[in-house]
């Protein structure tokens, strides 16, 4: 029992007990009665003692009914002004407040009516068969089936939900709902509160559509690079073949000055077919199309093979390549694609590498994985030109500072050399000081490869 109850009582208790005194004190005096006071007092004739005890038990009835009265009126007064905030809130929110008891709305706020377009007064007469209407009607089985369930106490089903309304004047719209059951005026109903969410949806919706145009405009970039690319590379290939064979075989029966016209003709074929290639492979990856051939290969060999491939633009450079490496180390590789990685690397050392400069090449074996690190002496890269080093088209303009360099080449060497490491469960590695301070590549290869 709550402390000011218990005094309402123990007043009723005490004011009753005065009332007895005084009653029984006048009694005796004015009817001059004989004997004890204190006789008259507390043990009256049986008459009196029953009117006593009637009304010493109303005075404390008095008291329990009063307090009643009095609890009830704060909790009525508290009620009110809860009811008060609470209108004060709803109105002056931005987002649209709604009440539902016994499939009634008993409540709804102006920024709702913004919202659905509908006046409170339309909103409130209502019959518990319209209260979707407006909502969409892909919608309304859904919403429902969750109204259902949260009246339940279900808690198997988010709060919140995301669906379409439509206005009034049908215009489309999308709001983020939430329910939930509340006790208003003492019985149970559900407050969902409305956001209009339309505009970021629209927003959302474009984003998709631009980045689905985007995706459309990307493959046919693709698909028309690979078709340019087929119909270059055959000519390419019988320009190319052409000016081998004139070279190697028919060169005596040409003047030297048109061989230096064959010679440039068959380099620059060169440079187009590595070209066309690297274009078709940066496809391929792109497209999932590479299908790698694991099988167990020395790596000792492929690097030495590489490194043999390259040796008349190691002289003609005049570098020096040093190289530390066991006698065999075997592993799950496709021989063909470890090869190209190992030959990109080897190439963009020799090209960014000054004349007379010195190459290191070294492999070591770990527990988990194997290392093949290409270490040069040359220009280096900054912590600008690493973020974009292994990006398609990521070719960096890098002069060295009083280096004789080689700077050709389209930028998709590194980039191909990433993805084909990646394909065998591997990842490539760079370090570099700086500018003019040399640059580290380390094809790290795991044993566990996932094929």
């Amino acid at each position: 029992m709550r402390l000011h109850k218990v005094r309402f009582i123990i007043a009723g208790f005490i004011v009753g007990m005065l009332y007895w005194i005084i009653e029984g004190l006048l009694h005796y005096f004015i009817f001059n009665l004989e004997g004890p006071l204190m006789e008259h007092l507390f043990y009256p004739d049986p008459h009196e003692l029953y009117m006593r005890l009637i009304i010493f038990c109303l005075f404390i009835l008095f008291g329990a009914v009063f307090d009643n009265i009095t609890e009830r009126k704060v909790y009525e007064e508290k009620l009110i002004e809860s009811e008060e905030k609470f209108r004060t809130i709803a109105e002056q929110s931005v987002m649209g407040i709604l009440i539902v008891q016994d499939g009634v709305i008993k409540y709804a706020n102006e920024s709702l009516s913004e919202i659905n377009e509908y006046s409170i007064q339309e909103m409130m007469n209502w019959s518990p068969s319209e209260l979707t209407k407006a909502i969409h009607p892909d919608e309304r089985g859904i919403i429902n089936e969750r109204i259902e369930k949260i009246s339940l106490g279900s808690k198997e089903i988010q709060p919140n939900y995301i669906y379409k309304m439509v206005s009034k004047s049908k215009k489309l719209k999308w709001v983020n709902a939430y329910t939930r059951k509340i006790s208003y005026h003492n019985k149970e109903g559900l407050i969902t509160t409305i956001i209009d969410i339309t505009e970021k949806k629209e927003a959302e919706n474009l984003i998709k559509d631009e980045l689905q145009k985007l995706k459309e405009l990307d493959q046919i970039k693709n698909d028309l690079i690979r078709r340019i690319s087929h119909e270059i590379k055959t000519p390419l290939t019988s320009i190319y073949t052409t000016t081998n064979l004139l070279l190697n075989v028919y060169k005596e029966e040409f003047s030297n000055k048109i061989l230096d016209f064959i010679k440039m003709i068959n380099e620059g074929g060169e440079r187009l077919k590595e070209l066309v290639d690297n274009m078709l492979d940066v496809y391929d990856i792109e497209s999932n199309m590479i299908k790698l051939n694991f099988k167990a290969h020395n790596l000792v060999d492929i690097l030495e093979m590489s490194i043999t491939t390259l040796q008349p633009q190691i002289v003609k450079r005049q570098h020096k390549v040093e190289i530390n490496l066991p006698h065999e180390v075997y592993m799950d590789v496709d021989y063909d694609r470890i090869k190209q990685v190992f030959l990109n690397l080897l190439i963009n050392a020799l090209k960014y590498t000054p004349p007379g400069g010195k190459i290191f090449v070294q492999l070591q074996e770990n527990n988990s994985h194997i290392d093949i690190t290409i270490k040069d002496f040359g220009v280096g890269f900054t912590e600008q030109e690493k973020g974009k080093l292994f990006m398609k088209f990521g070719k960096i303009e890098r002069y060295g500072k009083g280096m004789n360099v080689d700077t050709e080449g389209a930028g998709f060497g590194l980039y191909i050399a990433k993805e084909l490491t990646r394909l065998h469960n591997g990842e490539l590695i760079l370090k570099s000081e700086g500018r003019n301070k040399g640059s580290t590549f380390i094809i790290r290869l795991f044993k566990e490869i996932y094929k």
